[in-house]
């Protein structure tokens, strides 16, 4: 399951458990959580088999952003779904601090992935303080050069 898939998967799970409960039952958080590692299960025996840390980490960006979206919907003040995030910037900290001494275009996409993340939900972000520390971690970012001696 690609990013895309997974965050149609999850939204589409929260969005029912909505409608069905007007809130996120346990069960359904459980679900969801459930569906995020295996998610990240995926996506880390990929990284394993590709060395694709971009698709990655995008994984990791999707379960964070959904679940914040998501976090006024539980009861228990979203301690699931907090953990849920903090798993999540734990592998995106692994990620960031392992494969920051890729190449520029690399490291570009990187820093434009966690800077979007950070615009999902400007005014209400529970985590503009993670992003942030992502980007500081990753350093730097040149802009778009030529090659040109």
């Amino acid at each position: 399951m690609n990013p895309a898939q997974l965050q149609t998967r999850l939204i589409s799970v929260i969005e029912k458990e909505i409608a069905r409960y007007d809130h996120i039952s346990e069960a359904g958080e459980h679900l969801i959580e459930k569906l995020c590692e295996q998610a990240a299960k995926r996506a880390a025996k990929q990284l394993h088999v590709d060395g694709d840390f971009i698709s990655a980490a995008d994984t990791q960006v999707v379960i964070i952003t959904v679940i914040e979206r998501y976090m006024p919907q539980v009861y228990d003040e979203g301690w699931t779904f907090q953990m849920i995030a903090e798993s999540a910037f734990q592998r995106l900290t692994e990620l960031t601090t392992r494969f920051r001494s890729e190449d520029r275009m690399k490291r570009q996409q990187l820093a434009t992935l966690y800077t979007a993340a950070m615009k999902v939900n400007p005014e209400n972000s529970l985590y503009t303080d993670e992003w942030r520390e992502l980007l500081r971690l990753l350093g730097p970012v040149p802009e778009n050069t030529s090659d040109r001696a």
